[in-house]
Order: C-alpha cells, then sequence, then structure tokens
C-alpha cells in the first residue's frame, strides 16, 4: 500500500497572494509578482499552477536553474499528487 501524497495548505497570506494572482489573470494575460525568501513562493505558484490544470488548462513552469525545475516539481508532486 503507498501513501497518499502530503498535502500542504498555504498560509493566509500565501491564499492571500494567490488570490490576488487569479484576479489579476482575469485582467491580464501576465502577471508576475514577487515574494521575499522563504515566504513560499514555490507553495503558492503550485497552487495557482494546480487550479488552472485541474481546470483543463495548459501551465509552463520555467526556471533559470535546473535544481530549481526538480525542486518545484517535487513540490508540485508532493501537493497535488
Amino acid at each position: 500500500m503507498t501513501t497518499p501524497s502530503v498535502v500542504h495548505a498555504l498560509r493566509p497570506y500565501q491564499v492571500e497572494c494567490a488570490g490576488a494572482i487569479h484576479a489579476a489573470f482575469k485582467v491580464y494575460r501576465r502577471v508576475l509578482y514577487v515574494c521575499a525568501t522563504g515566504a513560499g513562493k514555490t507553495q503558492i505558484f503550485v497552487d495557482v499552477a494546480g487550479r488552472y490544470v485541474a481546470a483543463g488548462r495548459r501551465v509552463l513552469i520555467m526556471a533559470h536553474r535546473e535544481e530549481l525545475v526538480l525542486q518545484a516539481a517535487e513540490r508540485a508532486q508532493r501537493m497535488l499528487g
């Protein structure tokens, strides 16, 4: 038997940020958000991307370092399954 993936709940400020991103996408085609180190940018973008994927949309996530891409993929796997 395999253990289910761990779902990480967003913190209140992360929920607010994700909501602002979704609201911005209703107005703008491209959105940029900036958070301080340790604020949970990966958690936030995985949540945002997961909602679009669940709605049948495609999402492209890019980073300038392979280790960041692998880290984000691992987090997405843990959060979204």
